[in-house]
């Protein structure tokens, strides 16, 4: 009866008259056979067994059919139907309650991914759903059939009366044609049904009755809530839609490649950040340990990656996820500008492999990617099930393309080039005679107080002669064919800006961590404020 109620769709036309129809044969089939085993029994006086076997249809068909040969295979045929018929019934229930939880997921009151169907066209994770639920009820009740049978009572009577109390509103609501008879029919099919439940439940209560009585209200709460969710995140996903289209593009786009040391992995992330075409691209690499922060950078100054720079950033506390998002936040500081983030992902088969990797990459793309304009994604460089690389790719000089193909075609823009509109790379004054549009960094640290002479960094404006001290933060590494340049960010505990030599390759005793004063008029670089060639003097270093 439940399958039919369940699978009307899946009648042939018409549809409702066809399993209508089913349906009344199948009722007026198990009220014959209901009455008929009830007046048996009692005419053979047979009664339930409190532990074992036989169960009181076994007894009905011994005394019936006898203990002839031809009275044991029906006997033995029962017992056959029988079990045939209970493992229909539970198939049904797996046919049934997918689709069912189906259309309560699409009307957004269960999870989303209960509508989802697999290669065979059946909804494989309400399948999965039901058989861990089935399998964690035999295991709690022991597989006693005597402790089962009031569950399933229960909630197929509860079923049957939020049903048929469905039904009476229904026609009372509508008042369609008929509708007086169709609340006379389906009030009294509720009646009846929420009195057997009632019996059932008082009868059965000890024997697990109770179980089912606290489990739907909860049941109840939860699919609610979970509505409220849906309903709360379509209202916020539509909310100022036409605004957001229409919303005008930042005026930059920084691209920045965390990476950890130099290896194929990192170099896809780069070929990838280089199709971008930003108008800044920067490697960056958290210095947790100071001897594999110079070794990388060693190794940097001598790969072929001209337009690429690697920055080296202060990781004192060892907080990595922090310093990922203060270093974000500072380049989204002026409200100008778009940030993509390029994680290189290292995709290892086999569940060996993957724990033999920690998952510092999905920390960190959870915490960047909930600032405003800020994006994070990871560019996948997959091994073998043995660690090694599953393929290989192309790797190019960092040369500019030529100019011309021979082709025909009008020459590529080479990646990583910068926009029409962007502001020039490298300029002591900003375009037009204006301040910069981009001021220094403010920091999210403790505001020092500082000493006589000494210009806190958030106050410094452009065109003002300063002198200002902190520690270096970040050092740019400039591969061996870029320009002759040395920039680092200096950060005193109210802000951080740049200190850039022209002309230098290297500093002796500048590095990550080394706290240094300089000297100097406040102009820019690369749109922020910076000191360019200042006088300066190394006070710490980071090994003090």
């Amino acid at each position: 009866m439940e399958a039919i109620s369940n699978g009307v769709p899946a009648f042939k036309k018409p549809e409702w008259r066809n399993a209508r129809q089913t349906l009344v044969v199948m009722g007026v089939s198990l009220g014959a056979m209901f009455l008929g085993l009830s007046f048996l029994a009692s005419k053979i006086k047979v009664a339930p067994f409190d532990v074992g076997t036989p169960t009181v249809i076994a007894q009905v068909a011994d005394n019936v059919y006898g203990q002839s040969f031809l009275g044991q295979v029906f006997f033995y045929s029962l017992q056959a139907g029988t079990m045939l018929i209970l493992v229909l019934a539970a198939n049904t229930g797996f046919a049934d309650f997918p689709r069912l939880a189906s259309f309560q997921a699409e009307d957004r009151f269960l999870p989303r991914q209960l509508t989802k169907r697999g290669h065979r066209l059946v909804y494989s994770n309400g399948i999965v759903a039901l058989a861990a639920a089935a399998a964690l009820l035999v295991i709690a009740t022991g597989a006693e059939v005597t402790q089962l049978i009031p569950l399933y009572a229960v909630g197929v009577f509860t079923g049957f009366t939020l049903s048929q109390a469905g039904m009476t509103k229904h026609h009372w609501r509508l008042r369609e044609e008929g509708w007086k008879r169709g609340i006379a029919i389906n009030g009294f099919g509720c009646l009846l049904s929420s009195v057997v439940l009632v019996i059932i439940a008082v009868a059965k209560f000890a024997d697990g009755a109770w179980l089912i009585l606290v489990i739907l209200p909860i049941l109840v709460a939860v699919f609610l809530r979970v509505h409220r969710q849906y309903v709360a995140e379509d209202a916020e996903l539509e909310h100022d839609v036409p605004l957001a289209i229409t919303a005008p593009i930042m005026r930059r786009h920084v691209v920045l490649v965390f990476v950890d040391k130099l290896d194929a992995a990192t170099a896809r992330a780069i070929q990838y950040a280089r199709t971008l075409t930003p108008d800044e691209l920067r490697a960056v690499h958290f210095a947790l340990d100071p001897l594999a922060a110079e070794e990388l950078a060693e190794r940097w100054a001598e790969a072929g990656m001209s337009r690429v720079q690697l920055d080296l950033v202060a990781c004192p506390d060892r907080r990595l996820t922090r310093a990922a998002v203060e270093l974000v936040a500072r380049d989204l500081a002026d409200g100008e500008t778009e940030v993509s983030v390029l994680l290189p992902d290292r995709k290892f088969k086999g569940f060996w492999n993957r724990i033999l990797h920690d998952r510092t990459a999905e920390a960190i793309e959870r915490d960047v990617s909930q600032l405003p304009h800020a994006n994070v994604t990871t560019v996948p460089f997959h091994f073998g099930p043995d660690g090694r690389p599953a393929g290989g790719f192309r790797v190019g000089r960092d040369d500019p393309p030529p100019s011309g193909n021979g082709s025909g075609h009008a020459p590529v823009k080479h990646p990583g080039a910068p926009r029409p509109e962007a502001p020039p790379a490298s300029s002591d004054e900003p375009p037009a005679g204006r301040p910069p549009s981009r001021p220094a960094a403010s920091s999210s640290g403790p505001r020092r107080q500082p000493a006589e002479g000494i210009t806190p960094i958030a106050d410094v404006r452009w065109r003002q002669r300063v002198t200002i001290e902190g520690r270096v933060q970040t050092l740019r590494v400039k591969p061996s064919a870029g320009s002759s340049t040395v920039e680092c960010v200096v950060e005193d505990g109210t802000g951080a800006m740049s200190i850039v030599f022209s002309g230098r390759r290297h500093i002796g005793g500048l590095e990550v961590g080394t706290r240094i004063r300089a000297q100097g008029t406040a102009g820019e670089h690369r749109g922020r404020l910076a000191i360019l060639n200042p006088a300066y003097a190394l006070l710490v270093t980071r090994h003090d």
